[in-house]
């Protein structure tokens, strides 16, 4: 049984970020980019951190854990109803992908 199809997307390729490796002898710093509320900033929660994202590195985060993307039914986006939606309570996916090119601009690699 084949299920509904889905819209076609468009991809382009970048140059990964070095992904750290398990047993790999290299310290790396990670923050938490989100926390319980985050969810209900009016600004946006990828606007914030994208405007934080010269501070990130300049202390040294190697990483940042970002909150889940996807459209949900919880608004802290623990319950996903449209996996590939990518417009949250967090922001849009214009503001998400903006936030993943700055990040990788300054060499912090998004989880």
């Amino acid at each position: 049984n084949e299920g509904p199809c889905s819209e076609e997307i468009q991809v382009s390729a970048v140059v990964p970020l070095k992904m750290p490796k398990l047993g790999e002898k290299v310290t790396r710093v990670m923050l938490q980019g989100f926390n319980w509320w985050s969810c209900d900033n009016k600004r946006g929660w990828y606007n914030i951190l994208t405007s934080q994202v010269p501070e990130f590195e300049e202390v040294g985060f190697n990483m940042i854990w970002l909150p889940p993307p996807c459209k949900s039914a919880d608004k802290r986006g623990y319950l996903p109803s449209e996996w590939y939606t990518l417009d949250s309570k967090y922001g849009t996916k214009e503001e998400l992908f903006a936030l993943g090119r700055a990040l990788c601009s300054a060499g912090i690699c998004p989880i």
